[in-house]
């Protein structure tokens, strides 16, 4: 068989544990070894991959290796896993207005009330 699909790894949902498999994401092909960027494991790999190029802020980009939303049902839940594995990444610049002209939805988290007192003077002598 090919290196990758020798090395390839298996991702379970918690619920397998249970015989519950549905919720399984998939298999992520293998890449590399102990000493190469792209480690992987049957038991570690890694959580994302990114890359920019200093001074070039705007052209760099990222990918998680299975999606964004730990739901099932999410359509984000596994939509990344073929990305990862062919190696491409999503634009994330860091820099407006290339963010601001890239950018699909954008989320504004703004608290209900006033803040406990306690933090006011925390962040005073912060």
């Amino acid at each position: 068989p090919r290196w990758r699909l020798a090395g390839a790894t298996h991702l379970h949902h918690p619920l397998a544990n249970l015989g519950i498999h549905f919720f399984d994401p998939g298999e992520i092909l293998g890449w590399g070894d102990a000493y190469a960027v792209k480690v992987q494991t049957q038991v570690y790999g890694q959580s994302l991959r990114a890359v920019w190029e200093p001074g070039e802020w705007s052209a760099g980009g990222m990918v998680f290796p299975v999606g964004e939303s730990g739901r099932p049902r999410s359509p984000h839940y596994r939509d990344l896993l073929r990305a990862w594995s062919q190696g491409v990444m999503s634009p994330f610049p860091l820099r407006a207005p290339a963010a601001s002209e890239r950018g699909v939805q954008r989320l504004r988290l703004v608290p209900r009330g006033p803040r406990p007192s306690g933090i006011h003077q925390e962040m005073a002598r912060g």
